[in-house]
C-alpha cells in the first residue's frame, strides 16, 4: 500500500487468516480498494465538488503525496461525513495503520480528524 500497489495489496490482504492479520486486514481494505480502482480514462462525468475533491486526494495517494491527501480527505470527511460509505474516514485510519501510532502524521491528523468528526 505505501507503494501505491492497491490490486497486489488486495490480493495479499485477502489471504490474511490469522486473526490478528485479519483485523489488520480489515483496516487497510478500504485504502488498498481506492489504490486499485482503475484511474480515470478522460471520461467526462457530472461530479460534485466533493467527488472532484476525493477524485484528487485519491491521486495524491498514488503520486505518494500523503500530507496533501490526507487534506483533502479531512476536507470530504468536512464537507459530507458518511461520503461514499465513510471510505475517506476509513482511509484515513488506513494510513494511520501504515503510519504507525508514533509517526508524525498520525498524530497530527488523528487529532485533526477527531475534531472534524466530533
Amino acid at each position: 500500500l505505501a507503494q501505491g500497489k492497491g490490486q497486489e495489496a488486495e490480493t495479499l490482504l485477502a489471504s490474511m487468516t490469522g486473526a490478528a492479520e485479519a483485523a489488520t486486514a480489515e483496516k487497510l481494505r478500504p485504502l488498498a480498494g481506492l489504490l486499485a480502482e482503475p484511474r480515470e480514462n478522460g471520461q467526462e462525468k457530472a461530479a460534485t465538488a466533493v467527488d472532484d475533491l476525493f477524485d484528487a486526494a485519491v491521486r495524491l495517494l498514488r503520486q505518494g503525496e500523503l500530507e496533501a491527501a490526507m487534506d483533502a480527505l479531512l476536507e470530504v470527511i468536512q464537507r459530507d461525513k458518511r461520503f461514499r460509505q465513510d471510505t475517506p474516514r476509513k482511509a484515513l485510519l488506513a494510513l494511520f495503520e501504515i503510519l504507525g501510532d508514533s509517526d508524525p502524521l498520525t498524530r497530527a491528523y488523528r487529532a485533526r480528524l477527531a475534531t472534524v468528526l466530533f
